[in-house]
């Protein structure tokens, strides 16, 4: 009778736990806020890789949710860190080549909304070419580093995890727009973009089959963007237009996840992510400009997209095969404020006017690992595949005059990149390393119609992950 009482009372203690758990999830899910970025050339080019640490899940294509038996589930799914039996501290390395983005534009309708345009009395139609070459510049960096330590009930852990590093070049050209009419305009900048997770983890089970765990996070984001342009025959970037960002703030987020064992070879994972919003200033100078230069300061609210993932993964004998769906929040950034760039700064109506969108998305993680099993040692060989979605805004409306920018932008919800990812790892005992290949396939774009013909080729790419984990 006391062993059953007593039961109960643990039951009611779990349910109690998990309930609470459940009640936070679903009240995040159904927030949604609203934030901005702006049109201007930095946003326009890169989509955000939000990284997935380790190099063992990496490997499987960073399909992990549902496995999450590392020190790296403090990020992917904190409920896991109740798998690790013994102290363990992870240190990563990443390193990643240089990748470029090129935009070709030929015959792009231009219609003069230029007060003394450059073209004889009476043209007001041109077509122009746009090209823009963005350069992803090659990364070194520590990208993860933990130690986790279990007790009897719970697991705790503190971890670093560089989330976003992003340094790029950004180069183009218009040879005419509606603003300056038969006037060749180019740019030319540098940005950097870094977001840093100091994190603090806990996860406890519930009974013996169901893991729940969370991760509070304090982020330091950083950016620094200076974009200059020119007109006609001006010597140096920067004597038309500038564009300029030098922003840090620091603010908190957290992970929520949850690990259940369907069966001894069978398990399943959430894991909601959600990442803060960052207060950014940009200021817009128009320094060619009749009257004197015009500037506009502006506070851009920045959100890191929240993520929702869930994961499978089975395993039998030395086999393991893992499947990650994540649905990432990227419409957490719009509403996207216009008027901020070398196209769109002197349009001649209301910026509000101009309408852009982003699209959540929804990545696709799958792989899986193979050990061979010795005396002394297990070596592991992977293979995975991803898909991932991009942030990138695209033009939806304008009014008449500001169509030029649809081929600039896009009018369509931009391609995913796919990714092949092979890897392997060796333990020794304690020690274990593992090290992970992921090949981003070169991806283009091609659009013709009557007149206009428009190319963007994402190039391929090449990241190399290399992680340690020593167990106690």
């Amino acid at each position: 009778m006391l062993k059953c009482q007593k039961l109960n009372t643990i039951r009611r203690v779990y349910m109690s736990r998990f309930r609470w758990f459940s009640i936070l999830v679903v009240s995040i899910l159904w927030t949604s806020s609203l934030f901005a970025v702006t049109d201007e050339e930095i946003f326009r080019a890169f989509s955000l890789n939000l990284t997935t640490p380790g190099a063992r899940a990496i490997g499987m294509g960073g399909a992990f949710i549902g496995r999450a038996d590392d020190a790296t589930a403090a990020e992917t799914n904190p409920a896991g860190l109740t798998i690790l039996a013994r102290p363990e501290i992870s240190l990563e390395y990443r390193h990643r080549d240089d990748r470029q983005f090129d935009t070709s534009i030929i015959n792009l309708p231009i219609t003069n909304l230029d007060s003394n345009p450059s073209a004889p009395h009476g043209v007001d139609f041109a077509l122009a070419n746009f090209n823009a070459s963005d350069n992803l510049n090659s990364v070194d960096a520590i990208g993860f580093a933990s130690y986790v330590h279990p007790f009897s009930n719970w697991t705790f852990g503190f971890s670093r995890h560089e989330l976003i590093n992003v340094e790029a070049r950004l180069v183009g050209d218009v040879t005419a727009s509606p603003f300056h009419f038969i006037e060749a305009n180019s740019f030319s900048g540098n940005s950097e973009i870094q977001d840093v997770n100091y994190s603090f983890s806990g996860a406890t089970k519930l009974g013996d089959n169901i893991s729940i765990g969370g991760t509070f996070k304090i982020s330091d984001f950083s950016i620094k963007s200076n974009i200059g342009a020119r007109q006609k025959a001006q010597p140096g970037f920067g004597q038309h237009f500038t564009s300029v960002y030098d922003t840090s703030d620091v603010r908190v987020g957290f992970n929520l996840g949850v690990l259940w064992n369907l069966g001894p070879n069978v398990s399943v994972g959430g894991v909601y992510k959600n990442e803060p919003k960052f207060d950014l200033k940009t200021v817009v100078t128009n320094v060619d400009r009749a009257g004197g230069p015009q500037q506009v300061i502006d506070n851009v609210d920045f959100d890191v997209p929240d993520q929702l993932g869930f994961g499978l993964s089975v395993s039998a004998a030395n086999v393991t095969f893992n499947f990650d769906v994540v649905r990432v929040f990227y419409g957490q950034l719009e509403n996207v404020e216009s008027g901020f760039s070398l196209f769109t700064h002197l349009l001649p109506f209301p910026k509000d006017q101009l309408r852009f969108r982003i699209d959540d998305g929804t990545d696709v993680h799958i792989g899986g690992e193979y050990l061979i099993r010795g005396e002394s040692t297990v070596l592991a060989f992977r293979g995975g595949f991803y898909r991932q979605s991009r942030n990138l805004f695209y033009f939806v409306s304008a009014p008449s005059g500001g169509d030029f920018l649809a081929p600039i932008f896009g009018t369509d919800r931009p391609d995913p990149l796919n990714h092949l990812t092979v890897g392997g790892g060796v333990t020794f005992g304690h020690v274990q390393f593992d090290l992970a290949g992921d090949f981003t396939l070169e991806e283009e774009l091609r659009q013709d119609s009557l007149l206009l013909s428009k190319k963007e080729v994402s190039h391929r790419g090449f990241e190399l992950i290399l992680s340690s984990v020593v167990r106690f």
